[in-house]
């Protein structure tokens, strides 16, 4: 299959799982002995976890069956991540919430219910209840797109 029957291919499930080229652009690129398969998430409200359960079924890669290590070429590697800075406009509407967990910090602060912050060597850790993820911040901004993730997803990890 070439790379333009790929995106094409993948394209066309997305649209049939709802997404559009708006929300969503797909890149196919051959590397030389391998495939990249680069999926951008245009919207903030789409969840990234849904669109790599419908893509990484293209992910093919081949390891070395007594080292582990990965064999190089005809690998096809699938990357799926946000647009730089879709988060900054919605995750403004949490930036005063994150402020006054960040002032409070100093002990363990529920934010909302199942989203924690603590201070660990002068830097902010945000954890879910459940441990599933935590992540280190260092300001209000950062802290406010993760509550909205966890709002929106129910997780920070996407």
């Amino acid at each position: 299959m070439t790379d333009k029957e790929l995106r094409t291919q993948i394209k066309s499930e997305l649209k049939t799982a709802g997404y559009n080229a708006r929300e969503i652009s797909v890149s196919v690129k051959y590397t030389g002995y391998d495939t990249a398969i680069r999926v951008t998430i245009k919207n903030p409200y789409i969840n990234a976890d849904t669109v790599k359960e419908i893509v990484n079924k293209y992910e093919q890669v081949s390891y070395d069956e007594v080292t582990g290590e990965i064999l190089q070429g005809a690998n096809t590697y699938v990357r799926v991540s946000y647009e730089y800075g879709i988060f900054e406009q919605v995750s403004e509407a949490f930036e005063t919430l994150a402020k006054e967990a960040i002032e409070k910090a100093a002990e363990i602060v529920e934010i909302i219910p199942g989203l924690f912050l603590c201070s660990e060597n002068h830097c902010y850790v945000v954890r879910q209840e459940n441990q599933y993820g935590s992540r280190i911040v260092y300001n209000a901004e950062a802290l406010a797109e993760y509550i909205f993730k966890y709002t929106q997803f129910g997780n920070i990890a996407v």
